[in-house]
């Protein structure tokens, strides 16, 4: 597998999905149902050249995204699928215009960072030092992301990164973990718009969904209890959140914060399912003990 897949195969992957199985219907740039998760508008396929999929459920990405979710190949399967289509020798396609509007400049960073190859050993080896034993797709590993404090480059570091997508399943944002000895380790990268309402969508679901705030912290919910668990950032993420169309119950994995910062998010958020004219039921869960969340508790337990 060359490090060059993706970039080879940029401009070409309407063709290179549509050789490796995916229907011509999931590759028209209109809503329409998701290949992985059906639904009847959720999804459309907005290639950018990089193969860019919406889904206001399953989250955005590339075309090599896509495969991995279809296929459940790591990114090892899913490149040496692509060199099988395009060639492992098949030169690089001519570099796209820059982009010169604000907002399309700041895409064009979020993209940057999910380019190349992901490091599936880098996220999977943090995560497990972390006390955690499963993983998502939708995580992508770095071993040199750029580290930015006050518009100057600190340096590049390994770091584990998720999309963060709005509910109408457009990634405007990343959230990026570093894996070294930088403060703030957890940056969000430049938003585009606004990311009220937005998560970073870990694992599918169906009509019942969890949401807390960072991403260990809701894989460690999903761990504990086994509802697919998204991760909205922040007390505002939570606060905001806005669960995908099919979803009927939500279950609120708070922090809980000395100073109920976490738990009155949660508890906006609930308020404001229940009260909606399609009520969502919502269930609040919080940690027994003061400052602490739900990847506190699962690595608790594992001591204990």
């Amino acid at each position: 597998m060359s490090r060059s897949t993706v970039e080879r195969a940029r401009g070409r992957w309407r063709e290179i999905l549509l050789q490796l199985g995916v229907e011509e219907r999931f590759l028209a740039k209109r809503p329409g149902p998701c290949p992985n998760c059906g639904g009847r508008d959720r999804y459309r396929f907005d290639d950018r050249s990089d193969g860019w999929h919406f889904c206001q459920q399953c989250g955005a990405g590339p075309g090599i995204v896509l495969l991995r979710k279809l296929r459940g190949w790591t990114y090892a399967e899913a490149c040496k699928a692509v060199d099988e289509v395009i060639g492992s020798d098949a030169p690089a396609t001519p570099a796209r215009q820059l982009p010169t509007r604000p907002d399309d400049i700041k895409r064009a960073a979020i993209e940057r960072l999910f380019a190349g190859t992901s490091d599936d050993d880098l996220v999977s080896d943090y995560l497990r030092s972390r006390g955690l034993s499963i993983t998502s797709a939708a995580l992508f590993g770095r071993r040199s992301c750029p580290y930015v404090d006050d518009k100057t480059l600190v340096g590049r570091f390994p770091a584990v990164i998720g999309p963060v997508v709005s509910p109408a399943g457009e990634t405007v944002s990343a959230q990026r973990i570093y894996l070294a000895d930088v403060s703030p380790r957890k940056k969000l990268a430049e938003v585009v718009g606004t990311v009220n309402g937005a998560a970073v969508r870990l694992h599918e679901c169906d009509d019942e969904i969890g949401v807390a705030e960072g991403i260990e912290t809701a894989l460690a919910a999903f761990q504990i209890f086994g509802i697919p668990t998204w991760a909205a950032i922040s007390a505002n993420g939570i606060k905001t959140f806005e669960p995908p169309p099919s979803v009927r119950k939500v279950h609120i994995f708070a922090d809980n914060d000395s100073s109920f910062t976490g738990q009155a998010a949660a508890f906006d958020l609930a308020r404001r399912l229940t009260n909606r004219p399609d009520r969502i039921e919502a269930v609040v869960n919080m940690p027994p003990d003061v400052d602490t969340d739900w990847l506190d508790v699962l690595v608790g337990r594992a001591t204990a």
